[in-house]
């Protein structure tokens, strides 16, 4: 019989400092109305050129926020279209 100890590893928060004031993507330029922190523009997934575990924790976000009766912001145009794109997926269906 293989018996194994891990000693257990825990970790705890005690402050989260936030020093950027604007986003550092695309040069902290804004996309619209929906301010600096929009950075979907031009981009086909969250992370990079391909799909990834990036857009696969946003959908499930988004799509857990919407039980709770938030909903992406009218103004979010490009996180509306990245929604509509990766929702639509097969992978996104299962």
């Amino acid at each position: 019989m293989l018996a194994t100890c891990a000693a257990s590893a825990q970790a705890r928060v005690t402050r989260i400092v936030i020093d950027t004031q604007v986003s550092p993507a695309f040069n902290g330029a804004s996309f619209g109305s929906a301010g600096p922190y929009e950075t979907l523009a031009g981009r086909a997934f969250v992370c990079g050129p391909d799909y990834s575990i990036a857009d696969i924790t946003t959908l499930v976000t988004v799509d857990f926020a919407k039980w709770i009766k938030l909903a992406i912001p009218e103004d979010s145009v490009h996180l509306r279209r990245w929604y509509d794109e990766v929702s639509a997926r097969p992978s996104a269906k299962a």
